[in-house]
């Protein structure tokens, strides 16, 4: 944590990260040892089968209330916020009951569009697995809600103890599981459960209250917040279905065992830059959406300082990860997931470009134009599919596509947060000078 306080001076902004850090770091040294207890457990193909699911629950679940949870740290009214909570939760639920309907109907059609590579038997089982669907999008959710109500109050110690609850419930039940018996439903199990608990440790807290709750209330913040489902949703969605595409991808066109050793080789990628980049986002989100209320020039100071410091920081991990990932994985994994340090190391570069990105990639909500964080998101989603179509007759070169691609994608967001900040500092100015 001191390398941190070289970069940034004493704030509350650094005080909170760091808060956030501490717990990043022991979560990710439980999800490393986890992981790797996983890949001696569990054989490469079951851990295909669990990311491919999760993967629909991820993208489906971050955009189950329409994202007005990230609207609960932006009003100053306290009953408005606690009302954006109920919204939340009532949008939530309805969707939760939508997606199960639509499941239901399509789903096994669906399937078949994202595994045209597996044999009948895994398509079967992957069937089977249909219905814990709007189980996981249901808690992955009401986790994200959970966790801007933690935002909203600047808990950000309560948030920095329930990743690591988090991470510990899921991993001991999988791993529990795995002693018993290698399946699918002991990792999708610790996954449910680490959701579960961290849900629960927040609501029982009662940081908010149902006094001010009102139904003119409601229409009036759905009113207010209107561009949240309008952008925000589907930009959200966008951008995780171009995060999760590659799962898709070489479930599609390589067996579930190469979908497997890419799933951990991800996961070990980005964990580096995670312990920072995810700490910092949540609290640049809540410290921008303050500052930008005031003065434009100090949104503009907080993005360059984080920008900066960022880029210096990440450097370390990724050069470690591309000089060092391929031997390492042959001396500590199995033979049968051997590969994932190539994989990682073929991933770094686009990782690089994506943890800059990471703590800014809320600016456009805060500067109200998710619109253009839509557009981007589909320009990502355009290159990232294009560049692995064209090499999906090899993993290695698909993988390398990704890479490059992802980098592309995220130097341009970058750049056009940058543009879009300095426009409002420049229309700021003039008003200034009108007055």
């Amino acid at each position: 944590m001191k390398f941190l306080k070289k970069f940034w001076p004493e704030s509350e902004f650094l005080s909170n990260v760091l808060k956030l850090f501490s717990s990043t770091v022991a979560a990710g040294i439980i999800n490393a040892i986890a992981l790797w207890g996983i890949q001696q457990l569990y054989p490469p193909g079951v851990y295909g089968d669990y990311q491919l699911i999760l993967s629909v629950v991820m993208i489906l679940g971050m955009i189950a209330s329409f994202k007005y949870e990230l609207a609960i740290v932006l009003p100053e009214d306290a009953a408005d916020k606690d009302t954006l909570v109920v919204i939340s939760f009532l949008i939530l639920c309805l969707f939760t009951v939508f997606s199960s309907i639509v499941i239901f109907i399509f789903g096994e059609q669906a399937l078949g569009w994202i595994t045209p590579a597996r044999d009948a038997t895994d398509f079967q089982r992957l069937k089977d697995y249909l219905f814990l669907i709007p189980l996981g999008i249901f808690f992955t959710g009401l986790l994200q809600v959970c966790r801007y109500i933690l935002i909203r109050h600047k808990a950000f110690g309560e948030l920095a103890k329930n990743k690591v609850y988090q991470v510990s419930a899921q991993h001991s039940v999988a791993l529990g599981w795995g002693f018993y018996k290698s399946s699918f439903e002991g990792i999708f199990s610790g996954y449910i459960v680490g959701t579960m608990v961290t849900a629960w440790l927040v609501l029982k807290k009662r940081f908010f209250t149902l006094q001010h709750f009102s139904k003119e209330n409601i229409r009036k913040l759905l009113r207010t917040y209107k561009k949240f489902p309008i952008y925000n949703t589907p930009s959200v969605f966008l951008n995780n279905f171009s995060m999760y595409l590659p799962i898709f991808m070489v479930s599609s066109f390589f067996d579930k065992t190469l979908l497997g050793i890419y799933a951990i080789a991800n996961q070990y990628a980005v964990m580096p830059i995670n312990l920072v980049g995810t700490s910092v986002s949540q609290v640049y989100y809540q410290a921008a959406a303050e500052l930008y209320n005031n003065d434009a020039k100090s949104l503009m100071g907080i993005y360059l300082q984080t920008i900066k410091k960022l880029a210096l920081i990440g450097l370390a991990p990724i050069l470690a990860i591309a000089i060092f990932a391929p031997g390492l994985s042959k001396i500590f994994f199995t033979a049968e997931w051997a590969d994932v340090g190539i994989y990682m190391q073929i991933l770094s570069l686009g990782i690089y470009f994506r943890f800059l990105n990471i703590p800014i990639g809320t600016t456009f909500s805060i500067i109200n134009k998710q619109e253009i964080a839509l557009y981007l998101i589909i320009f990502s989603l355009t290159i990232r599919y294009g560049a692995m179509y064209l090499f999906r007759h090899d993993i290695i070169e698909m993988l390398w596509g990704l890479s490059i691609s992802t980098a592309v994608f995220y130097a341009s967001y970058n750049f056009m947060v940058y543009w879009y900040i300095r426009k409002a500092v420049r229309e700021q100015e003039q008003a200034e000078a009108g007055s």
